[in-house]
């Protein structure tokens, strides 16, 4: 299977689910879309990876609407800076920066507005979700405090440090679990558990409270989240539009988590690539939003914020919600 080469496909707008995984996609897609689903395969196995080698030069007619901070308009994240290759790059990231994430409801609105002020140009709408922090773990969806990934990096709900004896002994172990192999991909995520120090990463505060299986079932509710609002944006859109993803997700297999640059493994490369034209995503998004919110939940849904209350007093005053 080739690498994708997403600029050379025809498509007017292209919509990013992040970390999407294509067998979790394709078991539960059905359920709010329709289009014609095929399996293809990344260039990258990480957001910066996938976008370093799929813009290369400058795109007078795409416009970006981003959640993801590693897409920025004025800054060079990990050398990258989009405002050099994209007409526009509208960061809902900085405006709707929630415990560590960006809802998909703040993504919907602000792209249904922007496309429909923004006429003859394509599109990249780039969700978040189904990558962590998973929005239906409530207190244990904890993101970074600040967007900007230049800064240093905090989680939200995480405070103090650890002692200077215990950092020096991390300092001495990792290396030699790294080079074992045996504490998986992530040996830094279970020392820092052992050594009863703070942890880093989103997943590993999932980890810290939770099984592997009730993590996956975090990343399949975000995944049905977002794509309600992937349902919900395609109602307002013309044209030929794609549902993708930059890469997947490892989620315990073979002792493995979350998305390392440079990988190989066909989990992080194989992602979705659904098309759907003006006509289908026109007559299966009333009747397929209507079919999920009367379908049970596999899990209790999450608490709105207050923050993500307004917003969906404003999808329904824009006419996106009923």
């Amino acid at each position: 299977m080739e690498p994708l080469d997403i600029i050379g496909e025809k498509w007017d707008c292209l919509i990013i689910l992040d970390a999407c995984r294509y067998d979790y996609f394709e078991q539960v897609w059905g359920d709010y879309l329709e289009g014609e689903l095929s399996r293809r395969q990344s260039v990258g196995s990480s957001t910066n990876e996938w976008r370093n080698k799929s813009f290369t030069g400058r795109y007078d007619d795409i416009v970006y609407i981003t959640a993801n901070p590693q897409i920025s308009a004025s800054s060079h994240v990990y050398g990258f800076c989009a405002g050099e290759h994209f007409h526009a790059v509208h960061e809902v990231w900085k405006t709707h920066w929630v415990r560590g994430t960006v809802p998909p409801e703040a993504v919907t609105a602000a792209a249904a507005r922007i496309i429909a002020n923004t006429p003859g140009k394509r599109f990249i709408v780039h969700y978040i979700q189904p990558h962590a922090p998973y929005l239906s773990l409530g207190e244990d969806a904890r993101g970074y405090e600040h967007a900007d990934i230049n800064a240093p990096r905090h989680l939200v709900g995480v405070v103090g440090g650890a002692a200077r004896s215990k950092t020096m002994l991390y300092r001495l172990l990792l290396p030699l679990c790294r080079c074992t192999g045996l504490l998986g991909n992530h040996p830094d995520w279970m020392l820092r558990k052992w050594l009863n120090m703070p942890p880093k990463a989103p997943m590993e505060v999932v980890l810290r409270r939770h099984t592997v299986e009730q993590l996956r079932e975090a990343y399949r509710d975000n995944l049905q989240r977002v794509l309600v609002q992937t349902a919900l944006l395609i109602k307002q859109l013309s044209g030929r539009i794609i549902v993708t993803s930059d890469h997947g997700e490892l989620l315990g297999e073979d002792r493995c988590f979350s998305h390392p640059t440079g990988s190989d493994h066909p989990i992080l490369r194989q992602v979705p690539w659904l098309v759907i034209d003006k006509t289908s995503a026109d007559a299966s998004a009333s009747r397929i939003i209507d079919k999920v919110a009367d379908r049970p939940q596999s899990s209790p849904p999450p608490a709105c914020t207050q923050d993500e209350r307004e917003l969906t007093e404003k999808l329904k005053a824009l006419g996106y919600l009923d």
